[in-house]
């Protein structure tokens, strides 16, 4: 302060002097110059990449939901440093299929949530292409696969589910004939001994087809499918071989197996009474997409009786 005030009185006897006798030239005396302030600058600061959240799919496990749709669910964790927040209406996830014709759609959330380190949630990826004969290809899932979201680490969004593990298998394939002149109570064990592959002369017949799913992925039979075929029959000097269709399709689950009844599939049993074997082939045009057709034989022996009033 006693500088600053020294400095004002210098001026003031200066400018008094020189103004009193204009010929002597004002020297030259140094002011402190007025330094503005520094203006204030906003930017941006970029987060380093090892403090963003980070994304992988962990596992996907191909299943049906409640509505029976094949669906693949995939189990997304952040394995980031951060917490990411996944706005409603966000593409989380999409499969990506190669040599097939059964797809896997954009999902979408339906509603918005954070995801912090070390947690993780499952979603599911609904198929679609299945029927008519659809085949499965090898899937790339990713998860953000449109980058919507800030990650430290996007080369490891992918998740590559191979087309061997959506194949299922037609195993273990029995047939049976009912007669429709005796019908049994039911397939509950409730068929009376004897009555199982045994028809009377004149008589049609339902066909009944059992088979197992041994396999990683779903065995589809598609609406209108032929399921079966004659190999060997003894009608065919009256029917020739014939196939046998689905009309109504069904899905059977890896490890699961399935029933079916072709209804009235066998028309009026003209034979002489006595045994015959009956030879069928399951799964004959390869419409059912299978990892093996080579066990998709069954066969039975009928037996033909008098016709009974």
């Amino acid at each position: 302060m006693k500088t600053e005030i020294c400095e004002i009185l210098l001026c003031i006897t200066v400018l008094m002097v020189f103004s009193l006798n204009p010929a002597v030239a004002a020297p030259s005396v140094p002011i402190r110059a007025q330094v503005a302030p520094s203006p204030l600058f906003k930017r941006e600061l970029a987060l380093p990449q090892a403090s963003l959240a980070d994304l992988v799919i962990t596992n996907i496990a191909v299943i049906q939901d409640g509505t029976g749709a094949i669906v693949a669910q995939l189990q997304i964790k952040n394995i980031g440093q951060a917490p990411v927040t996944i706005p409603v209406g966000t593409v989380i996830a999409r499969g990506d299929v190669q040599g097939g014709s059964v797809t896997f759609p954009s999902k979408t959330v339906d509603y918005g949530f954070a995801l912090f380190p070390g947690t993780s949630f499952s979603i599911g990826v609904p198929s679609s292409g299945w029927c008519p004969g659809g085949k499965p290809g090898s899937v790339t899932f990713r998860v953000n696969p449109d980058n919507a979201l800030a990650e430290s680490d996007k080369s490891n969004n992918a998740f590559v589910l191979p087309a061997s593990s959506l194949y299922g298998d037609i195993s273990s394939a029995v047939v049976w004939l009912e007669s429709q002149r005796f019908p049994p109570v039911g397939i509950s064990g409730l068929i009376e001994p004897g009555m199982r592959n045994t028809l009377p002369l004149g008589a049609g017949a339902d066909i009944i087809v059992g088979f197992t799913n041994p396999g990683p992925g779903f065995v589809v039979v598609c609406p209108g499918t032929t399921l079966l075929r004659d190999v060997q029959s003894p009608l065919s000097g009256v029917y020739g071989l014939k196939s046998y269709k689905f009309p109504a399709g069904t899905v059977v689950r890896p490890g699961g197996g399935t029933t079916v009844k072709l209804q009235a599939a066998v028309g009026a049993v003209v034979l002489n009474t006595g045994s015959y074997p009956w030879h069928f082939l399951l799964n004959p045009e390869g419409t059912i997409v299978e990892s093996s057709v080579a066990n998709n034989a069954a066969s039975v022996t009928v037996r033909v009786t008098p016709q009974i009033q």
